[in-house]
């Protein structure tokens, strides 16, 4: 209870050296606190140190604490709480960022209602951010058509609230479910908060119909807003990392279209290639088939011509063979009359077989040279004429040939080429992809380790860790205190069935004794 826990001031300078991370005020402590000169040295230090921290008064003093005034006591303890949880809870840059963002979202251009400067809950730095918190509220509640001005009357009715909730959850809180009674208001988002989690329950709906704590909306407000900046930033760099994802899928993507739309291009160029050198394989075979009908026509009309002459000059040798013949025939038959005769005398006939085989050997040897000069001009012209043909068909081989080595050549080089080019254009996508990709992940990380690093990240940290320190603390302090309780009723216990027994055993050796003495009186007697 405030009234006894709080007196001894030894658990409010516990939690100021977890708020402040200062461990030097418990040596200064007076222990055990039973006295009031002790709790009132022990709240003196407490307040001292407080007010060097915070440089606030809170209006309160060490007998107000000593004592247990409930009141104070409860003031100071929403001081601590405004000053210290807020400014942890809430982060100004943060918070700044998201009104900004709302109100660029949605183009909203009011500003908040100021708060009232009177009211005393909190510091000059916690008013910085109990402004952005009103601000905050204000600028979701103008999307829909509500006016906040404060943190009282501006939450009676429990609109706000759900309004609240709706922005950032509208699948957890339906605007349909929203009305105008109060009661209904507070108990839907009182059961969707609990839903959620993270937030802690707020009063019954009777406390917000008479009017509503301002410290305790606060509270809640804080709590609701942390959750959903966090939130935020996680769902935001969810957005970011996919959006980039996006990216990089449609660059792949299109890059694949590319390349799928070249390769087709490619297939069908060559493609194309290959028909029209069909079609120039099978024109050119069509031209040697014809060129080689020509000239086996030309050889043939030479070869005819050839043996037209052939007949022709032999028949010309046959006849000039018979004329010479029949002349010698002739002569001699007139050389044998005329000797038969006596005509002509052995030395006349003689001379005239000299004369005539001299003429006859001339006339042969003519003869033989015309021939042999036929013949040899004969074969000249058949070599001539085959050696010209078998050239002009090997030209034309050896032309088909280069050229069809030459296309394949040109054909091997140009997908060589083709295939170099589209590696390297692949190389270069994937290089610029895995570049995009390190530089994304790199900035990723480089925010994420910024964000774990910074001031508010770790003060959550170290309050989480203070927090469960302090819960297995108060679990082992609970634990010692119900076992020595417990053994103290166990000692009680034995002690009393000591007594019992001791009673009991008195009353037996009394009695005997008793009876002994009657025994020996009557015996007496």
């Amino acid at each position: 209870y405030l009234a006894t826990d709080l007196r001894d001031g030894v658990r409010l300078s516990r939690l100021l050296e977890l708020l402040t991370q200062d461990w030097g005020l418990s040596q200064k402590l007076r222990l055990p606190a039973t006295s009031m000169n002790p709790k009132l040295a022990n709240n003196r230090l407490f307040l001292e140190k407080l007010k060097e921290v915070t440089k606030m008064d809170f209006g309160i003093s060490s007998k107000d604490i000593a004592i247990g005034h409930k009141e104070k006591t409860l003031s100071l303890i929403w001081a601590l709480i405004f000053h210290f949880h807020v400014d942890i809870k809430l982060d100004e840059f943060l918070l700044r960022r998201e009104i900004a963002y709302i109100r660029a979202k949605h183009s909203i251009h009011n500003k908040c209602v100021p708060i009232n400067q009177t009211s005393n809950i909190g510091s000059e730095h916690s008013s910085t951010i109990l402004h952005l918190l009103l601000d905050w509220c204000s600028v979701i509640c103008s999307v829909f058509g509500i006016r906040v001005t404060d943190f009282t009357s501006s939450f009676k009715d429990g609109r706000a609230l759900c309004y609240i909730l709706h922005y950032y959850h509208p699948s957890l809180l339906s605007k349909h479910f929203i009305s105008d009674d109060a009661r209904s208001n507070l108990e839907e988002f009182s059961e969707k908060l609990s839903s959620l989690g993270g937030v802690p329950t707020i009063p019954p709906p009777s406390d917000f119909q008479t009017g509503p704590n301002e410290k305790v909306v606060i509270m809640y407000l804080s709590y609701l807003c942390a959750q959903q900046l966090e939130l935020t930033e996680e769902i935001r760099a969810a957005i970011v990392i996919q959006r980039a994802l996006k990216r990089h899928m449609y660059r792949q993507q299109q890059a694949e279209l590319e390349q799928s739309s070249y390769d087709s291009q490619l297939l069908e160029f060559h493609t194309q290639t290959q028909a029209a050198v069909a079609i120039q394989s099978v024109f050119r075979g069509y031209l040697v088939r014809r060129e080689r009908s020509l000239v086996h026509s030309d050889k043939h009309q030479a070869y005819t011509s050839l043996n037209e002459d052939m007949e022709h000059s032999a028949v010309v040798i046959q006849s000039m063979y018979r004329g010479y013949r029949a002349r010698t025939e002739l002569t001699l038959a007139i050389l044998q009359n005329n000797i038969q005769l006596g005509i002509l005398s052995n030395s006349t006939v003689e001379q005239v077989l000299r004369d005539t085989v001299a003429y006859l050997s001339k006339e042969r040897l003519d003869a033989i040279l015309t021939l042999q000069n036929c013949y040899r001009t004969w074969s000249a012209t058949r070599l001539a004429y085959s050696t010209r043909n078998g050239y002009l068909y090997l030209k034309t081989c050896v032309i088909t040939i280069q050229r069809a080595y030459r296309r394949r050549r040109d054909a091997i080089e140009s997908l060589k080429h083709t295939r170099a080019t589209l590696c390297i254009q692949s190389h270069w996508r994937s290089f610029k992809v895995r570049s995009l990709y390190i530089s994304q992940r790199l900035a990723v990380v480089l925010i994420q380790q910024t964000f774990r690093k910074c001031p508010v990240y770790l003060k959550n940290r170290q309050l989480e860790k203070e927090t469960r320190a302090a819960v297995i603390l108060q679990s082992m302090c609970r634990g010692f205190l119900v076992r020595r309780e417990i053994s103290r009723r166990i000692v009680n216990r034995n002690f009393i069935l000591q007594e019992q027994y001791s009673a009991e055993l008195v009353q037996n050796i009394l009695h005997q004794a008793y009876t002994s003495l009657d025994e020996d009186m009557e015996h007496s007697a």
